[in-house]
């Protein structure tokens, strides 16, 4: 692998403009966009995920959105799978792959520590979704017996199903399929964390949620139940919050709220994980700070000089 940067990694927490950032970057280099983001490679939600619509992005090409359906479990190694495809087959048209990163485990996996997972049967996946449903805390006490250093968050429950599923499936623990971390990421890059002051941040964050019930949020979740969705098994941030409003328990603001707080909570570890974990130079994004325009402009020129930074 070649030490001159061949991609492009932005990394950054929810509603920190990622997507708006990246999208300047590719028109100014001759980019596309290569996603990496847990919720929005699903089908039918768009408002709830912030996917950028075909009018935001203009001529800008968006990979990994809308590649899983309902009822489809889109686990780390999928990603692997298609991130590394798609950015390889990017490369060959010499169209500069540039990786918006939320979510942070299917970026580790991505360059540096593939986790290749058994697969799973239905019946499994049915089981541990009822378990975690019916009762967390068993569950929960179960996975740690079995692996007591396994660091997983009862209140994840994402991945406590998918811990759980693989355990029952073959008697072990996940951490088993863990392959060793790679000293050298596998694609060479050049990668910045885009940051916001908290204050700033959050407001963003409560102002985007209010925007997606003007948009039509709510009317979403309905449909998006229809087609298969069951956002009280697996829940999903900015959808699972409306069920109260939907089965008549709460208000539409009460749930609002809610989605606020549990995004402002996501963002806060999604902001620890990249500081902790990938430490990557950070621009920081702001009123007082640097402007979105002044971004894209350092990283276009760091592109342009990145033959230096090798």
């Amino acid at each position: 692998m070649s030490n001159v940067p061949e991609v492009i990694v932005l990394a950054g927490p929810t509603a920190v403009g990622k997507t708006a950032i990246a999208q300047q970057v590719c028109r100014q280099i001759g980019g596309a966009i290569v996603g990496c983001d847990s919720r929005q490679v699903y089908r039918y939600l768009d408002i709830g995920t912030a996917k950028p619509t075909a009018a935001e992005l203009g001529p800008v090409q968006h990979y990994l959105l809308d590649v899983a359906g309902p009822g489809e479990t889109y686990h780390v190694q999928r990603y692997y799978d298609d991130a590394t495809a798609t950015i390889n087959y990017l490369l060959k048209k010499q169209i500069v792959p540039v990786v918006t990163v939320g979510t942070g485990m299917f970026f580790e996996a991505l360059q540096y520590n593939l986790i290749s997972t058994p697969v799973v049967s239905k019946e499994m996946r049915h089981r541990a979704l009822s378990a975690v449903s019916n009762n967390r805390d068993q569950v929960y006490e179960i996975l740690q017996h079995v692996d007591p250093l396994a660091a997983i968050n009862k209140g994840d429950t994402q991945r406590l199903v998918r811990w759980y599923e693989v355990y029952l499936e073959t008697g072990k623990s996940m951490r088993c399929y863990f392959s060793k971390r790679l000293s050298k990421p596998r694609f060479s890059a050049l990668n910045f964390t885009l940051e916001r002051s908290r204050q700033e941040l959050y407001q963003r964050i409560n102002s985007r949620v209010e925007l997606m019930l003007q948009q039509g949020l709510v009317e979403e979740i309905s449909k998006a139940m229809q087609v298969g969705y069951d956002f009280t098994k697996v829940p999903v941030v900015g959808y699972s919050e409306f069920m109260p409003f939907i089965n008549g328990r709460a208000t539409l603001m009460e749930c609002a709220e809610e989605v606020k707080k549990h995004s402002r909570r996501y963002a806060k570890r999604q902001m620890t994980w990249f500081r902790n974990r990938l430490r990557f130079p950070a621009l920081q994004l702001g009123t007082s700070c640097m402007s979105e325009e002044a971004a894209v402009a350092h990283i276009v020129m760091c592109w342009s000089n990145r033959n230096d930074l090798s």
